[in-house]
């Protein structure tokens, strides 16, 4: 979370992102107008309010990455006098921005959070039309409906109570997670993280699961 801070601090303060899209991206550039109206905080005693902040940024990293110049940062900014490393350091989010580690467990953070998110979407799905919405959104599934049916709901939506009679619930978590975990080892791939980050955060991934399967369960 120390290293999440140093994103907070860079972009939700004003005088640092100021100095960062003048300095580092161009006041003209096309990526500027993404970064100047950034909003965001992290709270981190409320996970959601934490993985909000993260689905916020994830976009963000490419183009970080793409333009972000710690020296060309420390040329225009002036630190304020009281300000410490703690509050902001450039060295630490650079540290930070070119990690794989972290960078692999933000999406770790995010997958973990789509587990119940994705499987009260099946909940307030229908066995009619799943294989339909499946890769839709909430608004792309209304929209469907609307358009082929002329309205947004279907009559059985929400009503899985046969389904989770017969024990549905379970295997749909299963597959869930299962997708979750499939994911989080392409990310591993593609930002080509060793072996032991890979073990590290997959054992906290797993243990993650763990919890909100209990949790679920219960």
């Amino acid at each position: 979370l120390q290293d999440l801070h140093h994103f907070e601090a860079l972009l939700v303060n004003k005088d640092r992102r100021e100095v960062f899209v003048n300095k580092c991206v161009g006041h003209n550039h096309q990526d500027a107008s993404v970064f100047r109206f950034f909003s965001g905080s992290l709270y981190e005693k409320r996970w959601g309010a934490v993985c909000l902040f993260i689905k916020k940024l994830k976009p963000l990293l490419p183009i970080l990455k793409t333009h972000w110049s710690q020296e060309t940062f420390c040329h225009g900014y002036a630190p304020r006098d009281n300000e410490s490393e703690k509050e902001f350091s450039p060295a630490a989010f650079t540290a930070a921005l070119m990690s794989p580690l972290f960078i692999a467990y933000l999406h770790a953070m995010l997958f973990l959070f789509s587990v119940p998110e994705d499987l009260a979407g099946w909940c307030e799905g229908c066995p009619c039309h799943e294989h339909i919405f499946k890769n839709l959104s909430p608004y792309e599934a209304r929209k469907f409906m609307k358009q082929c049916f002329g309205g947004s709901d279907c009559p059985v939506q929400g009503q899985r109570a046969p389904e989770c009679a017969a024990g549905k619930l379970e295997s749909v978590l299963e597959e869930i997670c299962a997708f979750a975990r499939s994911q989080l080892l392409e990310i591993f791939a593609g930002e080509g993280l060793d072996e032991e980050g890979q073990s590290t955060v997959l054992t906290d991934f797993e243990a993650g699961l763990a919890h909100l399967q209990l949790a679920l369960r219960i």
